[in-house]
């Protein structure tokens, strides 16, 4: 019996891994009515569940299998990387503890604790397991991305700066392999023409590029010409960055050059400390390159908001607010409130009534450029972390950015401002997910500011 019940296992472990998750589960179950102490089943049954989004039924069958096998230190490890996805960061820590005591060296464990002690802000802690498992791995991936990421939450950029574009290198070489041309270095090249080009992979989207944007300008005083790579959605509004620059379209075909330089490698090659940031404004508008009409006149403080992120970005769940936290902000008087969400966001605003309250204006916002004329016009951006709140960043608006419980590093650890965008104002969780005190905290201040 016992060998039918491992083989039947083995299947529907190989239809789990195959992304056949009803059919293994359906297995799973079958294996639980025949062996109803089948551990391993209930673990799989939970990870499925929970990564389905059933976070608490997922984390109900993991105890069992925690109830049934306790000594199992990868059992114990799911059940905490299961609380610390869900936020549950205390707890987290407690399970990763018991896991450690049963296995003290396990890679596997040690690299989910020491990011739930970042997520906890604990750096120095977390530095310590990083440094420990490269100890034994050096091109330990995860524990080098997260030795990177403590290096900036606490303003080393320099060294993180570094780091980064080092693990970039390994991981992406192509984008450093690119061209035949050299890379810039920082050196004077009056008479030739410098590429500034994307830094092509999935972690790298519009905010990057925007956030990055503040170099081109002091690129120029080293180039004779500077040509500039980017989406198609950015042309536009970067090419009005400087006289000096031309912008083209990712995939066009490139003019002649003679050095390159990706994005993410600026801030090595500036060598940015804390104190030497290219500051905003940086970016500008004007009617007179606009595709959109200008939002009618009104006596009311107009607001753009931005809740969520781009659906299926990693890390999107964590930055987005869901919508009906910012109802409490459509009670204020003498306030117009602009949505910035595009779509499929957008559609929200019809499911929650909210039409009359908010002015969707997704229809506007063509490009970058129409969404920067559309800010222009607003006396403040309200938005989690977005594009749109590093494009208000960039153009000197004033922005209160919504932040989780554990920020992105640009915007570091407690501090309400920010060293990358003068007119920015931080909004901070105080624990994970908690969106509705976030919320509290940006409804008291404009009622504080616009009396």
């Amino acid at each position: 019996m016992a060998e039918v019940l491992s083989v039947e296992f083995q299947k529907a472990c190989q239809l789990h891994q195959q992304g056949y998750l009803q059919e293994a589960l359906q297995c799973y179950f079958q294996l639980i009515e025949t062996d109803p102490v089948f551990w391993q089943c209930y673990q799989n049954i939970g990870l499925v569940l929970f990564n389905q989004g059933q976070t608490e039924v997922g984390l109900s069958y993991l105890f069992k299998a925690h109830y049934i096998c306790p000594t199992d230190a990868m059992c114990l490890n799911n059940i905490a990387f299961a609380l610390h996805s869900s936020g549950h960061l205390v707890e987290a820590d407690f399970y990763y503890d018991k896991a450690l005591a049963l296995n003290t060296h396990a890679s596997f464990v040690l690299k989910n604790y020491a990011n739930n002690l970042l997520s906890m802000g604990e750096l120095e802690r977390a530095a310590e397991v990083f440094d420990n498992l490269l100890k034994n791995d050096p091109e330990n991936f995860e524990a080098r991305k997260g030795k990177i990421t403590v290096l900036l939450l606490k303003g080393d950029l320099l060294s993180g700066f570094k780091a980064f574009n080092q693990q970039r290198e390994m991981l992406n070489p192509q984008v450093y392999q690119r061209f035949l041309q050299p890379l810039w270095q920082g050196e004077s090249i009056k008479e030739q023409t410098l590429l500034v080009h994307e830094t092509q992979d999935a972690g790298f989207g519009f905010g990057d590029m925007i956030h990055l944007a503040r170099y081109i300008p002091w690129a120029t005083t080293f180039a004779k010409k500077v040509i500039v790579e980017c989406k198609p959605p950015l042309v536009r509004l970067f090419e009005h960055l400087h006289e000096n620059i031309l912008v083209i379209p990712q995939k066009s075909t490139l003019p002649e050059f003679d050095v390159h330089l990706p994005m993410s490698l600026f801030p090595v090659v500036h060598k940015t400390q804390l104190d030497s940031i290219p500051t905003s404004p940086y970016l500008s508008t004007s009617k007179d390159w606009a595709s959109v009409a200008p939002l009618p006149k009104t006596s009311e403080i107009k607001i753009g908001l931005v809740w969520a992120g781009m659906p299926g970005r990693t890390q999107d769940k964590r930055r987005s607010c869901p919508f009906t936290e910012l109802l409490a902000l459509l009670q204020l008087p003498k306030i117009k409130f602009y949505s910035l969400q595009k779509e499929p966001i957008a559609h929200v605003l019809k499911e929650h009534h909210c039409l009359p309250l908010i002015e969707d204006l997704s229809a506007k916002l063509n490009d970058f450029a129409d969404t920067a004329f559309i800010i222009e016009q607003l006396d403040l951006v309200i938005s989690v972390d977005t594009a749109v709140a590093h494009l208000a960043g960039a153009m000197g608006k004033p922005t209160w950015l919504m932040l989780p419980y554990d920020p992105d590093w640009r915007w570091m650890l407690n501090r309400d401002d920010s060293p990358w965008y003068p007119s920015m104002r931080l909004f901070r969780s105080p624990k994970p997910y908690a969106w509705n005190e976030v919320i509290c905290d940006v409804k008291s201040a404009l009622i504080q500011l616009f009396n």
